[in-house]
């Protein structure tokens, strides 16, 4: 088993489900992430939810998987496709939020910097430990990363490959919201049918927000169609 998708009164639901491999992260899952954006992106979706079954919500990338390659070369690419996968997910278009129930280790934490909107439960645990064996971000969550913590923060807990807390990874900034495991679902799934409920237009634009870019975005979503109509919606006050 691994990553499962469905889509649900307009919501594309994506489940980490291989609790007997913490839920670790592999090829296989990121092919399976991009099916099914491949899916929603063919299909009217208000945004993407991702949850998990299981004790770990995810341990990092499959180190077994890793350790039975015989070259550098293949886990390169392994990564690089990976690393695609979730860069496609943070630009995707539509708001995206996780649920993090359990604890999130190494490229765990990669992932879920890919979201727009991160929840967790309190017993939940946070780890950069790639360093831990050897390595530094391989995902592109270092910038995805450094954009949500500030850079100077980020190179402090990837230097110590220290675990925080849910409390401490909210403080940091590494979370946005700490629920009970009875209503954290539901809480998630209230934020991103608020967040569906505005404007879509912009939502891409502001995801892969660059200074440089700024005016360049603002005047190709001036007048489209949900900007006029808010125009028009105050006139009519």
């Amino acid at each position: 088993m691994g990553l499962e998708y469905r889509l649900e009164n307009g919501v594309l639901r994506v489940t980490l489900n291989a609790p007997s491999r913490g839920n670790s992260f592999s090829l296989k899952d990121a092919e399976a992430l991009v099916a099914a954006l491949d899916l929603a992106d063919r299909e009217p979706v208000k945004g993407l939810l991702l949850g998990s079954v299981g004790r770990l919500f995810c341990a990092g990338g499959d180190l077994d998987d890793y350790a039975r390659m015989e070259a550098a070369e293949r886990g390169r690419a392994v990564n690089g496709k990976i690393a695609a996968a979730l860069a496609r997910l943070a630009s995707w278009p539509h708001p995206t939020a996780a649920v993090v129930s359990g604890d999130c280790f190494g490229g765990g934490v990669e992932l879920v910097s890919a979201f727009d909107h991160v929840a967790a439960v309190p017993e939940a645990m946070f780890g950069l430990w790639q360093r831990r064996i050897g390595l530094t971000f391989g995902w592109g969550g270092g910038a995805r990363l450094s954009a949500r913590l500030g850079a100077g923060r980020l190179k402090a807990l990837a230097l110590s490959a220290r675990s925080l807390s849910s409390y401490e990874a909210l403080t940091l900034g590494l979370i946005d919201e700490i629920h009970l495991k009875a209503v954290i679902e539901a809480r998630a799934l209230e934020w991103l049918e608020n967040a569906a409920g505005l404007p879509v237009a912009p939502v891409a634009g502001l995801k892969t927000f660059e200074a440089n870019g700024e005016r360049r975005l603002f005047d190709g979503l001036w007048w489209n169609d949900e900007h006029r109509a808010a125009l028009k919606k105050r006139l009519s006050r």
